[in-house]
């Protein structure tokens, strides 16, 4: 299945996905080149994750796209698609204008603070760690009460993420704090990267974040590196992985890429550095990726 979270901040909407794709009949997940983008940002001020059934999923939230829909709208059609899947298609919608969260799973939609959709065992365990103590940065380190509160929920949302996709790093256990190398997920469902779905700090438009990451290597070393890089826009329903050691490049777009009736494939760009990557997607796809190291 996978895991896909949101929550409403005092700045609007935070939203988190891994990228996993498992198939009943494979052994084994289809890893990062079989990986697909769950939270698809349709525009700086609507975004929609999706859990479940991916190909009523996609071409559901597509309409949506083509159709121009606001949040309501793309929410009754969500419910319908939903409902026509047999439930196994769930949604999360996100609205920044107005603001909302709307949870559409369980055969109805229903407006919510805080919501998921996809594996209950990861949300159990996402949720153990979005709760457990931290420390929190003074509030004179802000500009304002409600960044404070925004970066609070962030700070959470990635303890849980990253504990369900990657393995915790810190386990606290009262006023004990364990140290641990981070030696990934434990949910057969979820896995692989992690996206973010954050409203910018210059204007509360809804973006992706950029990060770069180590982990366990499937290249032949013991780790390796990638970056998840996004559009300098908001709103630009696309990101691009980049896998140093392998000098490859993958580019999930799934409003702009292949046929309507295909599912969400990357876009592969093999044997290119990261410059030559990113120049290319500029060029056949007019989108500028960006990011650390960039």
């Amino acid at each position: 299945m996978t895991l896909v979270v949101a929550r409403l901040t005092p700045l609007g909407v935070r939203l988190a996905a891994d990228m996993r794709i498992t198939d009943p009949d494979d052994v084994r997940p289809q890893g990062y080149l079989g990986a697909a983008l769950k939270l698809i940002l349709l525009s700086p001020t609507l975004c929609i994750g999706y859990a479940g059934c991916r190909g009523a999923a996609l071409k559901a939230i597509r309409q949506v796209a083509s159709k121009g829909l606001d949040a309501d709208e793309a929410t009754a059609l969500l419910l319908d698609a939903h409902l026509r899947s047999e439930q196994a298609a769930e949604f999360l919608i996100a609205s920044l204008r107005p603001l909302a969260l709307v949870v559409v799973k369980e055969g109805r939609a229903a407006a919510r603070e805080a919501g998921w959709i996809g594996d209950h065992a990861a949300f159990t365990e996402y949720q153990r760690f979005y709760l457990q103590e931290r420390v929190v940065w003074p509030r004179d380190y802000y500009d304002s009460d409600e960044r404070a509160g925004d970066m609070e929920i962030a700070a959470r949302m990635t303890d849980g993420m990253e504990a369900v996709v990657n393995g915790p790093g810190l386990v606290r256990n009262g006023e004990t704090t364990t140290v641990s190398i981070p030696e990934g997920g434990s949910h057969e469902t979820v896995g692989e990267g992690i996206v973010y779905v954050v409203p910018r700090a210059e204007d509360n438009l809804f973006k992706y974040s950029e990060f770069g990451r180590f982990t366990t290597s499937r290249f032949g070393s013991d780790t390796f590196q990638y970056w998840l890089l996004a559009s300098d826009q908001p709103g630009v329903g696309a990101i691009g992985l980049y896998f140093d050691e392998a000098q490859l490049g993958l580019l999930f777009a799934p409003l702009l890429l292949d046929d309507p009736e295909l599912l969400d494939n990357p876009r592969r760009y093999p044997s290119q550095s990261k410059a030559a990557f990113v120049e290319r997607v500029r060029q056949q796809h007019g989108i500028s990726l960006q990011g650390l190291g960039r």
